[in-house]
């Protein structure tokens, strides 16, 4: 973490998002590289706005690499900021955030582009997104849970996140890998060779580039054809 905070060129996120936060007459602004720090900590350990802002005043890596030199007791920001901040910069923005991101990674040689061919990808139910909907489980125990469905993709091997996405509704799991997987290759550039899923996505395809391989399956594939 202190690595990659370090290759990270922080005055490209200044100009791009910088006006986002320009200071208003009696409230200071807040920092660039905090919130867009902590937007990527919230992606890589799939965190609520809560929870990343607590475990940031108790991690002294987490402080260093959104900017402090000292070590902070109090909170950074009110946890509402960053639904604020989401808000402004749009999926696009934050499309834009993970690709800097792994190009600094790739620049420091922390991330390999063979570290892409194999990701792994899940589905979450956020339950602190801001619009959150009822969403039929089919289990006995929970048949319903309030929340949007969400589509994290991280790399297999190290776990860098390579895709977050949300979706309205509930759609099938199957039928949001494709949207899922475009997002993947336009944040990295590159087409992953195998894609891990649940049995959630049973029946699913991408194409004959991309095996997609299903928890508990002894074998898997290449589909023959996208229906």
């Amino acid at each position: 973490m202190v690595k990659l905070g370090q290759g990270i060129d922080w005055e490209v996120f200044d100009q791009e998002f910088g006006k986002h936060y320009a200071a208003k007459v009696g409230r200071p602004a807040t920092r660039t590289r905090l919130i867009v720090g902590l937007t990527y900590l919230q992606f890589m350990y799939d965190m609520s706005d809560e929870a990343v802002v607590e475990r940031w005043v108790e991690s002294p890596y987490w402080q260093h690499f959104t900017g402090e030199e000292y070590f902070q007791h109090d909170f950074p920001l009110h946890p509402t900021t960053l639904v604020k901040w989401r808000r402004k910069i749009a999926e696009e923005g934050c499309e834009w955030l993970m690709t800097q991101t792994l190009q600094a990674g790739k620049k420091l040689g922390v991330l390999k582009t063979s570290s892409l061919d194999k990701v792994v990808m899940d589905k979450v139910y956020a339950i602190h997104a801001p619009k959150v909907a009822c969403i039929a489980k089919g289990k006995a125990r929970n048949p319903y849970e309030f929340g949007a469905k969400v589509s994290i993709a991280v790399t297999a091997k190290d776990s860098w996140v390579v895709g977050a996405r949300t979706f309205k509704g509930n759609p099938y799991d199957s039928h949001t890998l494709f949207e899922a997987s475009d997002q993947i290759k336009s944040i990295t550039d590159h087409i992953p060779k195998q894609v891990y899923v649940d049995r959630g996505y049973r029946a699913a395809y991408l194409g004959q580039q991309t095996d997609v391989i299903i928890t508990g399956q002894k074998r898997h594939s290449k589909a023959t054809s996208g229906g």
